[in-house]
């Protein structure tokens, strides 16, 4: 009669309050949960409750009530949803591992007119998000760490529901649509995603799966049958329709990691996590994504205790709609959940419904952990884990007596048995009777290792020690038959089966000799899968079937390796070795790891939970004392068949998403299907694009400017891209990578890799880079990565000659060419101020031309105008500055957090962090044009603009001899000449132009004297003595040319034709050869002389580490050593000091949530080895080929960077220093 009765008062209310405000006028509550963090006497404050209003846009909250557990203990609300009809507040508490429900729950409730009752126990403690169905009444939530969905009725107590456990790997954001009976949910984990089902769990579909990376949150907009979701990796608030079309970025706020998501009519509220400063709910217009005018950040105070916002829940009756509740009288025994013209009925987990009724399907007891002491076996709740007192404590069930020995326990959940070893006795006893044990065979030897495939019964184990008396055998449960698999073992011991890949691991070997071995399940094919070198003490193994890894013990640490035997890490943390002595047995269950070991100070043997996820402790298992071995019975665990996307990724190139036994193939942004359906191909544009680097995605893309489509660079080279430019003349698309330091190129189309220097050897990574079309040479900014390495600007020839020429500054970033006037421009964030410096291509004369920004991220140069644009990320203006210094804002854009710029004839390209588009800006109108616009770009970072028009400034006094005038090595432009130069470490010869790693050759030379604009050229032939580089082909020179500028244009279409290096030169030389009169002639060579004569080429030279020039004068010639500068003007000398940007500065770090730490541009650790010796120390040429690595492996397998659990409440600082890792990219 109840449900009746609030039925009918559904129906009114739906009438009176659904949403009728005043447009652009809106009100309600906020419910909000919060971390207290003070002394208990000011008073328990975890849910506080605020009231807002909302007028175009302008929003006032102030907070009305607070909410407390009475209770002594800690408390952690992570999540909350409110039934604003039945007056309840749900909430999840990560500390207590449990669901909670406030009756008589209204906003203006005062504190102690409450009560709370224990809904579910034992969830995980991960980021268990709940949904609730106002109209069936019933509660959904997420759990990441069991990696299911649930459900559970509100009307009938404790009758839950598992609707999804298979294809996810990390669910996180939930939310309910009871109107159009949808469930939406997101997951977070190797193939991120955002799906739809009903409320039942059938039509199971994805709606999202490109562009997203760590969906946090979701929220529905029932009225415009929209979803809204926040992107912690992406910094997004985003937006789609309930098929997933029509996907929009609401906002993106780089460095804010979005947690919770709430919507009421026009309005957003997130929560965002800082660890700096207090977490914050932001405010934001859900249409056009601009932040409240009144309030756009806010978060909770309170005189006496600090409050920290996690989770948001509007509390309105406008936002819970009621329509008919076919639930109403309660048809169902179990769950029933009420659908748009009739209910459903749902049974309970464990139970199926057959014939209108519930009947039991597989025992008491589905999903439980098993474990063994030297006497009994246990089993209890999975959930046990998680609340102990209640599943295991209290509701275990043992049976003691059944053995002497136990040391081996396995679990066939198919059959239904615990199968265990006591000594060399193997026995089988029944799960839903352990009354019930039978011994299947007697082993002639004590049982060292125990495995079972599910899929025939059959039992395999291991025994034996020293002296090759160690042997693998199979028993036959069909046929009750021995069989022996492997002998001539040495102490093989701990062994473990892939049923689906027919193969089984062990360990096996002396104590020097130790390996791990891998097989066939007939014990054929025996291979080696880690050898003696990489194990000490092997102690024992397990095998996560969904990961194909394999965990091991290993000397007290934990390690992993894949089943190809590649992918070798050391899992175990100083959190967690420190916490743990003799480890003796693991297993693994969804994202969790078991270990036993033994406990001080009794030194009996206990478990231990390891979160897999974050790579942390995460509780002691008190409860069990003096384990010998633990199992799990789970039925989805051990599958008969993979699933459709389980081998080989389905065979699809980029994304597989399982479709039932079937499955999908999809490719990522940028890319197409080909008509296989399962490859992935981008076709490149030949003209009129640019390229630009997705740093949220780790991608490069192609983007048309004449319609704005992006097409994906088809490269699997492609790790940590930075900085990129494009040389139209070789058709090379060339990027930096901080994933392996390179400095690397490939074609248009992906083809033909190259390593262009390993940037790496000189402990750096790449960051920027720009081509001087006049010689082919790159110059690229270089970072340091500890305190060794090489922070500066360096220069590599197209043959792969390295030269350091800058070896100043801190973090150098953004570099920008003039040839034709001899200057290389580039910025610096690392120093106090930041700074844009100036200097000759050669490295001489460095000067500061502006430093009144904090984040230069880009440099575009007009040489006809003699100005440099740069961007400032902070202020997020543009500047115009003259070659001198004067500067002036060009142009500002508010909150977009500029990035890199390029300028392409009149018009500048721009890119920024909190875009999701390229920007166009005309230099004279300031009129803008969008380009690429889509919402499953990540933060845009460096980009690189070509067309068929392209002109840029060249000179001609380097253009000679393939771009290296009468330099052996090395030719840098200067602004009164050109400067000779060698590789790092390599010197130059007396003459100051041949370097000492070149011979001498006489062979016939031509000189060739460009002009501008004009295809006529003069030359004139003799005979000279040329320097060639003894590891090459020789090559021809010319002496001085007179020196001019020109203009070079060409096609990624004539560069594949076999463009050589003529173009180098410049347009107006590549005309047809025509005579030009001997006055002419002769007037050239006097002038070249002249110059000679009167002021010379510069010469650099890099002896034993000193740089030093060769300035000719006449017949006389001046050895000076080149300045040191620290960005300091002989005209103005301040004090600049490293600092370090806020930006970057820190990781972040909360002692509640676990983040992926996106906002360290570079998380990479430097190798503990000492990578290879730079190229001047070791005389040898620079690599061509893919050099290794320069990190070493990642101690852990974390995909999402730990933090500090909430239950501390207290503030864990995880900043690294740059000097440490090289995390100091700023941006």
């Amino acid at each position: 009669m109840e449900r009746l009765l609030f039925n009918v008062f559904s129906l009114i209310v739906l009438l009176v309050c659904w949403p009728k405000n005043t447009k652009g006028q809106s009100s309600g509550h906020l419910a909000i949960s919060t971390v207290m963090q003070g002394p208990t006497t000011a008073g328990n404050t975890h849910v506080s409750i605020a009231s807002f209003q909302t007028v175009h846009d302008s929003t006032n909250v102030s907070l009305t009530d607070r909410i407390g557990f009475f209770s002594s203990y800690s408390h952690a609300i992570l999540s909350l949803d409110v039934d604003v009809n039945r007056k309840k507040l749900y909430i999840y508490d990560r500390y207590m591992a449990a669901i909670y429900m406030m009756s008589n729950f209204t906003t203006d409730m005062a504190i102690g007119n409450f009560s709370w009752s224990l809904l579910h126990a034992g969830v995980s403690r991960g980021f268990v998000k709940l949904a609730v169905d106002w109209i069936s009444n019933n509660l959904y939530w997420t759990d990441p760490m069991y990696r299911w969905i649930a459900v559970q009725s509100l009307d009938n107590d404790g009758m839950f529901k598992i609707l999804f456990h298979s294809d996810l790997k990390f669910p996180l954001g939930i939310a309910v649509d009871p109107i159009h009976n949808y469930l939406f949910w997101s997951d977070a984990g190797s193939t991120p995603k955002i799906e739809r089902s009903t409320l039942t769990g059938s039509d199971r579909k994805v709606i999202v799966s490109t562009g997203i990376l760590y969906p946090t949150a979701i929220d529905v907009d029932i009225a415009n049958s929209k979803i809204f979701w926040t992107d912690a990796s992406r910094d997004t608030v985003e937006m789609a329709s309930f098929t997933g079309s029509g996907r929009k970025t609401v906002r993106r706020l780089s460095h804010t990691y979005f947690y919770d998501i709430a919507l009421f009519q026009d309005t957003i509220f997130v929560t965002s996590f800082y660890s700096e400063s207090k977490n914050q709910i932001i405010i934001m217009n859900k249409t056009t994504g601009e932040l409240d005018n009144n309030l756009p950040y806010f978060y909770l105070t309170h005189p006496d205790v600090s409050l920290e916002v996690i989770a948001v829940s509007v509390v309105s009756q406008a936002i819970q709609p009621l329509i008919t509740d076919h639930c109403a009288s309660n048809p169902c025994s179990d769950i029933c959940v009420s659908g748009q013209a009739a209910y459903n009925c749902l049974c309970r987990e464990g139970f199926l419904f057959q014939n209108s009724v519930c009947v039991e399907d597989a025992g008491p007891l589905h999903r439980g952990l098993v474990w063994s002491t030297p006497t009994a076996v246990c089993i209890a709740d999975i959930r046990g884990i998680n609340d102990q007192e209640w599943y295991i404590k209290a509701n275990k069930t043992c049976k003691y007596g059944v053995g002497t020995a136990i040391s081996h326990i396995v679990v066939d959940s198919h059959g239904r048995k615990i199968i265990y070893a006591d000594t060399n006795s193997v026995k089988a006893m029944n799960v839903d009777d352990m009354r019930i044990v039978v011994t299947l065979f007697t082993a002639t030897e004590t049982v060292t290792g125990l495995a079972v495939d599910w899929r025939d019964g059959n039992v395999y184990w291991c025994q034996g020690k020293s002296h090759g008396a160690g042997q693998i055998w199979v028993f036959s449960q069909t046929d009750s038959t021995s069989y022996k698999l492997v002998d001539n073992l040495d102490n093989v011991k701990s062994i473990s089966i892939v049923p689906l890949q027919s193969a089984m691991v062990w360990i096996a070997g002396g104590d020097i000799e130790r390996q791990i071995f891998k097989s066939q399940l007939d014990g054929t094919d025996v291979q080696v899968l880690v050898n003696k070198d990489n194990l000490t003490s092997a102690v024992d193994l397990t095998v996560d079937l969904d990961k194909n890894l394999v965990y091991y013990i290993n000397d007290d640490f934990i390690e992993t390796i894949r089943l190809d035997g590649t992918n070798h890490k050391v899992l175990s943390t100083p959190n967690i070795w420190s916490s743990t002595f003799s480890p003796s047995r693991i297993h693994t269950y969804k994202n969790y790891l078991f270990m036993v070991d033994i406990n001080f100070p009794s030194y009996e043997r206990e478990v231990d939970l390891i979160d897999l996820l974050h790579v942390s402790m995460e509780d002691t298992l008190s409860t069990l004392i003096n384990v010998t071995d633990i199992a799990i019975l789970d039925i989805t665990t051990q599958a008969h068949l993979y699933g459709p996307c389980d081998v080989a990724n389905g065979d699809c190139e980029h994304i597989c998403l399982p479709i039932g036994r079937n499955r999908v193939c999809q490719c990522e942004y940028g890319f197409t299907l080909e008509a296989n359906k399962e490859t992935c191909s981008s076709q490149p544009l030949l003209n009129d694009f640019l390229f630009v680097v997705d740093w949220t995605h780790d991608k490069i893309y192609q983007v048309s400017l004449v319609n704005g489509e992006a097409r994906g660079l088809d490269s699997d080279m492609i790790q940590n891209p930075v900085g990129l430019e494009y040389n139209h003349l070789t058709g090379k698309v060339i990027w930096g990578d901080t994933g392996d330091y390179l400095l690397q190129q490939v074609n248009l189309d992906g083809t033909d890799y190259e390593v262009l220097v390993d940037v790496g050897r000189y402990y750096a990574h790449p960051d920027r880079m720009a081509i001087d079309y006049s010689t082919g040479n790159i110059f690229y900014t270089s970072v340091r990565t500890d305190d060794l390495g090489f922070s500066g600007i360096a220069v590599v020839t197209p043959d792969g000659v390295h030269k350091k020429i800058v070896k100043y500054g801190q973090n150098p970033r953004a570099i920008a060419l003039d040839p034709e006037q001899g200057l290389m421009f580039w910025t610096d964030h690392g120093t106090t101020p930041a700074v844009l410096m100036r200097a000759n291509m050669d490295g001489s004369e460095i000067t500061r031309v502006y430093d009144k920004m904090l984040w230069p991220n880009g440099i575009a140069i007009s040489s006809k105008a003699k100005t440099v644009y740069v961007t400032d990320g902070n202020s997020d203006r543009i500047y115009a500055c003259t070659f001198s210094g004067s500067c002036s804002v060009f142009h500002e854009d508010p909150g977009a957090h500029l990035m890199d710029i390029k300028l392409l004839d009149d018009y500048l390209f721009y890119s920024a962090w909190n875009k999701v588009y390229i920007t166009r800006i005309d230099i004279h109108t300031k009129e803008i044009v969008k380009f690429a616009e889509n919402a499953e770009l990540g933060r845009l970072d460096a980009i690189a603009v070509y067309s068929s028009s392209f002109s840029i400034s060249v000179t001609s006094s380097c253009s000679p001899n393939n771009g290296r005038a009468d330099c052996s090595t090395l030719c840098l432009p200067h602004f009164d000449g050109y400067t000779c130069a060698c590789a790092d470490g390599v010197s130059l010869l007396p003459d100051w132009k041949t370097c000492s790693d070149v011979q001498t050759t006489t062979i016939k030379t031509t000189l060739s004297t460009p002009t501008v604009a004009t295809t006529t050229q003069t030359t004139t032939s003799s005979t000279t003595t040329v320097p060639t580089r003894t590891t090459s082909t020789p090559v021809t020179t010319t002496s001085s040319p007179s020196r001019s500028s020109t203009s070079v244009q060409g096609t990624p279409a004539a560069a594949i034709n076999g463009a050589s290096m003529i173009p180098y030169i410049g347009g107006g030389a590549g005309g047809a050869l025509v005579l030009i009169v001997a006055v002419v002639i002769v007037c050239a060579i006097c002038f070249v002389r002249k110059r000679r004569a009167d002021s010379g080429p510069r010469y650099l030279n890099d002896n034993e580490g000193f740089d030093h020039s060769a300035v000719f004068q006449g017949a006389s010639v001046e050895i000076r050593g080149l300045e040191s500068h620290e960005y300091e003007s002989p005209q103005y000398v301040a004090a600049i000091r490293p600092t370090k940007n806020p930006e970057y500065s820190a990781t972040q770090s909360n002692d509640y949530l676990h983040f992926p730490q996106r906002d360290t541009m570079y998380d990479m650790i430097p190798c503990d080895i000492a990578p290879p010796l730079p190229y001047e120390a070791n005389g040898t040429d620079p690599q061509t080929t893919l050099p290794e690595r320069h990190f070493s492996t990642l101690p852990s397998t974390t995909e999402v960077s730990a933090l500090s659990f909430i239950s501390g409440h207290t503030e864990h600082s995880n900043y690294v220093t740059p000097s440490e890792t090289g995390d100091s990219y700023v941006g």
